[in-house]
Protein backbone atom coordinates (compact mmCIF):
# COMPACT_ATOMS: atom_id res chain seq x y z
CA UNK A 1 0.00 0.00 0.00
CA UNK A 2 2.80 2.56 0.82
CA UNK A 3 4.48 1.92 -2.78
CA UNK A 4 0.69 2.66 -4.42
CA UNK A 5 0.67 5.61 -1.70
CA UNK A 6 3.87 7.15 -2.99
CA UNK A 7 2.95 6.63 -7.11
CA UNK A 8 -0.68 7.94 -6.49
CA UNK A 9 0.34 11.28 -4.58
CA UNK A 10 3.48 11.95 -7.22
CA UNK A 11 1.74 11.53 -10.09
CA UNK A 12 -2.17 11.31 -9.46
CA UNK A 13 -3.59 9.47 -12.65
CA UNK A 14 -2.17 5.73 -13.09
CA UNK A 15 -2.63 3.16 -15.89
CA UNK A 16 -1.33 -0.64 -15.13
CA UNK A 17 -1.11 -2.89 -17.89
CA UNK A 18 0.18 -1.09 -20.55
CA UNK A 19 3.83 -0.40 -21.65
CA UNK A 20 4.44 3.26 -22.82
CA UNK A 21 6.69 3.72 -25.60
CA UNK A 22 6.48 7.68 -25.69
CA UNK A 23 4.80 10.16 -23.49
CA UNK A 24 4.02 13.66 -23.90
CA UNK A 25 4.10 15.68 -20.97
CA UNK A 26 2.82 19.78 -21.89
CA UNK A 27 3.81 19.10 -25.15
CA UNK A 28 7.80 17.83 -24.58
CA UNK A 29 7.75 13.98 -25.69
CA UNK A 30 9.87 11.70 -23.19
CA UNK A 31 10.86 8.14 -23.95
CA UNK A 32 9.59 5.31 -21.51
CA UNK A 33 12.77 4.71 -19.05
CA UNK A 34 14.43 7.63 -19.89
CA UNK A 35 15.97 9.94 -17.63
CA UNK A 36 14.19 13.40 -19.00
CA UNK A 37 10.61 12.81 -17.81
CA UNK A 38 11.24 13.88 -14.38
CA UNK A 39 8.60 16.51 -14.57
CA UNK A 40 6.04 14.03 -13.28
CA UNK A 41 4.29 17.29 -11.59
CA UNK A 42 2.85 18.77 -14.52
CA UNK A 43 0.52 15.61 -14.92
CA UNK A 44 -1.88 17.49 -12.58
CA UNK A 45 -2.27 20.21 -15.34
CA UNK A 46 -1.41 18.61 -18.34
CA UNK A 47 -2.75 16.05 -20.61
CA UNK A 48 -0.78 12.75 -21.50
CA UNK A 49 -0.51 10.70 -24.08
CA UNK A 50 0.84 6.92 -24.48
CA UNK A 51 1.69 5.22 -26.96
CA UNK A 52 0.69 1.24 -26.61
CA UNK A 53 2.89 -1.37 -27.45
CA UNK A 54 1.28 -4.02 -28.69
CA UNK A 55 2.17 -6.55 -31.65
CA UNK A 56 -0.66 -6.21 -33.78
CA UNK A 57 -1.41 -2.67 -33.18
CA UNK A 58 -0.62 0.91 -31.63
CA UNK A 59 -3.07 3.26 -30.40
CA UNK A 60 -3.01 6.11 -28.01
CA UNK A 61 -4.45 6.46 -24.80
CA UNK A 62 -5.55 10.12 -24.06
CA UNK A 63 -5.43 10.67 -19.75
CA UNK A 64 -5.75 13.98 -18.24
CA UNK A 65 -5.17 14.97 -14.41
CA UNK A 66 -6.76 17.92 -12.64
CA UNK A 67 -6.42 19.39 -9.08
CA UNK A 68 -9.23 22.20 -8.23
CA UNK A 69 -7.46 22.56 -4.86
CA UNK A 70 -9.26 23.00 -1.65
CA UNK A 71 -12.39 25.51 -2.59
CA UNK A 72 -14.19 27.57 -0.71
CA UNK A 73 -17.30 25.61 0.37
CA UNK A 74 -19.09 29.00 0.39
CA UNK A 75 -18.49 29.62 -2.94
CA UNK A 76 -20.14 28.53 -6.05
CA UNK A 77 -17.94 25.76 -7.97
CA UNK A 78 -19.79 26.93 -11.68
CA UNK A 79 -16.23 28.30 -13.29
CA UNK A 80 -14.46 24.69 -12.20
CA UNK A 81 -17.56 22.86 -13.15
CA UNK A 82 -17.46 24.63 -16.05
CA UNK A 83 -13.82 23.84 -16.99
CA UNK A 84 -13.72 19.83 -16.61
CA UNK A 85 -17.12 20.57 -19.14
CA UNK A 86 -14.99 21.97 -21.74
CA UNK A 87 -12.59 19.73 -21.55
CA UNK A 88 -15.19 17.06 -21.88
CA UNK A 89 -16.83 18.72 -24.55
CA UNK A 90 -14.70 16.79 -27.31
CA UNK A 91 -14.74 13.44 -26.71
CA UNK A 92 -10.81 12.96 -26.64
CA UNK A 93 -10.33 11.73 -23.32
CA UNK A 94 -10.07 8.40 -22.17
CA UNK A 95 -9.93 8.95 -18.66
CA UNK A 96 -9.73 11.91 -16.68
CA UNK A 97 -9.10 12.30 -13.21
CA UNK A 98 -10.44 15.24 -11.34
CA UNK A 99 -9.94 16.07 -7.70
CA UNK A 100 -11.99 17.70 -5.21
CA UNK A 101 -14.88 19.10 -7.25
CA UNK A 102 -18.12 17.88 -6.05
CA UNK A 103 -21.45 17.85 -8.02
CA UNK A 104 -19.93 16.95 -11.31
CA UNK A 105 -22.69 16.52 -14.52
CA UNK A 106 -20.85 14.92 -17.24
CA UNK A 107 -21.64 15.06 -21.31
CA UNK A 108 -22.27 11.65 -22.83
CA UNK A 109 -20.41 9.25 -23.04
CA UNK A 110 -18.41 10.38 -20.04
CA UNK A 111 -19.59 7.86 -16.68
CA UNK A 112 -17.59 8.61 -13.48
CA UNK A 113 -16.81 6.92 -10.41
CA UNK A 114 -15.51 8.16 -7.00
CA UNK A 115 -14.17 8.55 -3.59
CA UNK A 116 -14.78 10.92 -0.52
CA UNK A 117 -12.54 10.71 1.79
CA UNK A 118 -14.19 14.15 3.46
CA UNK A 119 -14.83 14.55 7.30
CA UNK A 120 -17.30 16.23 9.03
CA UNK A 121 -16.30 20.43 9.22
CA UNK A 122 -12.82 19.55 7.05
CA UNK A 123 -12.11 20.67 3.56
CA UNK A 124 -13.39 18.48 0.74
CA UNK A 125 -11.07 15.55 -0.36
CA UNK A 126 -12.57 13.28 -3.48
CA UNK A 127 -11.35 12.25 -6.27
CA UNK A 128 -13.70 11.35 -9.23
CA UNK A 129 -12.24 9.02 -11.89
CA UNK A 130 -14.52 9.73 -15.40
CA UNK A 131 -14.28 7.42 -18.13
CA UNK A 132 -15.22 7.33 -21.33
CA UNK A 133 -17.92 5.07 -22.07
CA UNK A 134 -17.63 5.10 -26.14
CA UNK A 135 -14.30 3.49 -25.53
CA UNK A 136 -14.43 1.97 -22.07
CA UNK A 137 -16.71 -0.26 -19.77
CA UNK A 138 -16.17 -0.78 -16.12
CA UNK A 139 -15.48 -4.37 -15.47
CA UNK A 140 -16.38 -4.46 -11.68
CA UNK A 141 -16.90 -1.69 -9.30
CA UNK A 142 -14.67 0.64 -8.44
CA UNK A 143 -12.67 0.68 -5.12
CA UNK A 144 -11.93 3.24 -3.51
CA UNK A 145 -9.50 3.91 -0.20
CA UNK A 146 -8.09 6.57 1.70
CA UNK A 147 -4.13 6.29 0.85
CA UNK A 148 -3.67 8.11 4.51
CA UNK A 149 -5.25 4.76 6.67
CA UNK A 150 -5.69 2.41 3.70
CA UNK A 151 -9.22 2.12 4.74
CA UNK A 152 -12.58 3.54 3.51
CA UNK A 153 -11.72 6.25 6.33
CA UNK A 154 -9.01 8.96 6.60
CA UNK A 155 -7.73 11.60 4.28
CA UNK A 156 -6.61 11.71 0.54
CA UNK A 157 -8.52 9.73 -1.75
CA UNK A 158 -7.58 6.93 -4.11
CA UNK A 159 -9.82 5.51 -6.53
CA UNK A 160 -9.10 2.02 -8.86
CA UNK A 161 -11.05 0.55 -11.64
CA UNK A 162 -10.63 -2.16 -14.12
CA UNK A 163 -12.00 -1.83 -17.46
CA UNK A 164 -12.28 -3.47 -20.82
CA UNK A 165 -12.00 -1.88 -24.08
CA UNK A 166 -15.02 -1.29 -26.27
CA UNK A 167 -14.25 -3.64 -29.03
CA UNK A 168 -10.32 -4.39 -29.35
CA UNK A 169 -7.39 -3.49 -27.55
CA UNK A 170 -5.85 -3.84 -23.98
CA UNK A 171 -7.75 -4.45 -20.36
CA UNK A 172 -6.39 -1.49 -18.05
CA UNK A 173 -6.50 -1.31 -14.19
CA UNK A 174 -6.99 2.48 -13.60
CA UNK A 175 -6.03 4.54 -10.49
CA UNK A 176 -6.50 7.95 -9.54
CA UNK A 177 -5.63 10.28 -6.58
CA UNK A 178 -5.25 13.12 -4.93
Amino acid sequence: MAAVSALLCGIGLLVVGVVAEEVTIGGEACSAGGGDCEALGLLQHSSVQRALLREEASANLQLMQWNVGHPDPKKPESQSIDYVTSVLEDGSLDFFNVVNLKDLKLPPPYLQVHHDCSSKGSAIDLTTLIYNSQRWKLTDNATGVCLSTGGANGSNPAVVARFDPVGNGSKLEVAGGH
